[in-house]
């Protein structure tokens, strides 16, 4: 299937990149436009589990990204006091065929880019552009959580301060932690730690539960020893890792209501411009790649624009409410405290006792979907 159109991308992150590529593999000329001046290393490490992966088959990167990345080996739920193992998940037993995956953002967005230029697509940076749904060219909107065009057709209610506020930031992996993505579990915050650059670096997301506000986006530095201060109590070995920090970024993590109308004339959303999502599933940037995927497909199969517009969201909205969904639960279910944090924590042990495939076999709904069978 072939795409005969002329598409404008606006947005220049993972989600528009993917759509820009996809569409050019299908014959569409494509021109992406980004306001910043260049791609720059920006964010930190990223999760691409298989879902995702699938995609990456499909868009024929995923051998590169094998070979240049380290493949997560399981998933350590720990509490967050003296470290004891709360669960593992083993995603090479019991995991999805695809694989998870840890990339840095930058080296990620690089990868896309280049697969973007060989397929033809053309780029300007350094525009602030404002597309129309007007325009004579199928306008996808890749801007992003502050998307400038989402208003432009939507009712944009405003997002609302979900109570907590994220840290990230990177050190040198100097300890050899194996390819584990490790989540330290504590009573109103948790804290993530997973090796990147071929285990050179150890990626730190970190999140509190606290009543002041903090602006969205992950652009606002802060000082290290905020969130030092915040962790003080974790585990010997984690409160190593954080002191070795140097520089960390801070933001406000927000709950977006969920979006009625993704299109409108010849303008469609895609990624965060639509459906923000917490950060507590790792699936903003798979759900980018699942979206680029099958926009793609639809502009494909349909000659109409509203047909195919119309084709992708009744595809993609009720899974990613469900995504949003599950990414709220876990927000709750990662911060219990008193009894309930006691008794979910000896459930979850019970269970890797009795049956260890289970807690990562309920995920099949999410990692075992292949938006390339669409």
């Amino acid at each position: 299937m072939t795409i005969n159109r002329e598409i404008a991308v606006v947005g220049a992150g993972i989600g528009g990149l993917a759509v820009a590529l996809a569409c050019a593999q299908r014959g569409a000329t494509v021109q992406v436009y980004e306001q910043a001046r260049a791609l720059n290393e920006v964010g930190a490490g990223i999760q691409i589990s298989p879902n995702g992966m699938n995609v990456l088959v499909a868009l024929g990167l995923a051998d590169d990204i094998r070979a240049t990345t380290m493949r997560t080996s399981a998933i350590n739920l720990r509490d967050y006091r003296q470290g004891r193992l709360v669960s593992h998940l083993d995603l090479l037993k019991h995991g999805q065929p695809a694989g998870h995956y840890a990339i840095h953002r930058g080296d990620f967005v690089e990868k896309l880019y280049q697969a973007c230029l060989a397929t033809g697509v053309s780029f300007q940076f350094g525009n602030d552009v404002e597309l129309l749904p007007s325009d004579k060219r199928v306008v996808i909107a890749a801007d992003g959580v502050n998307s400038k065009h989402r208003s432009k057709f939507i009712n944009d209610e405003k997002s609302t301060f979900s109570g907590q506020v994220a840290w990230r930031a990177t050190v040198k992996n100097t300890h050899e932690l194996p390819a584990i993505s490790t989540v330290h579990l504590a009573p109103s915050r948790h804290l993530v730690t997973y090796p990147l650059w071929q285990g050179n670096l150890i990626n730190i997301v970190a999140v509190q539960e606290r009543s002041i506000w903090a602006d969205s986006g992950w652009s606002m530095t802060d000082d290290p020893e905020n969130l030092r201060d915040a962790f003080d109590d974790f585990a010997p070995e984690v409160c190593e890792i954080l002191g070795r920090i140097d520089d960390c970024f801070v933001w406000g993590l927000h709950n977006f209501p969920a979006e009625k109308q993704w299109y409108t004339g010849n303008m469609a959303l895609l990624g965060d411009a639509v459906h923000p999502m917490l950060p507590f599933m790792a699936q903003g940037a798979n759900m980018a790649l699942e979206d680029a995927w099958i926009l793609a497909t639809c502009l494909a199969r349909f000659e109409g624009n509203s047909d195919a517009f119309a084709a992708y969201q009744k595809a993609r909205s009720l899974r990613v409410d469900h995504v949003v969904a599950a990414s709220s639960r876990n927000a709750a279910a990662f911060h219990l405290s008193g009894v309930k944090r006691s008794i979910a924590h000896t459930v979850l042990r019970t269970a890797d006792k009795i049956a260890p495939s289970v807690g990562i076999k309920r995920l099949d709904w999410l990692y075992g979907y292949d938006a390339a069978k669409y």
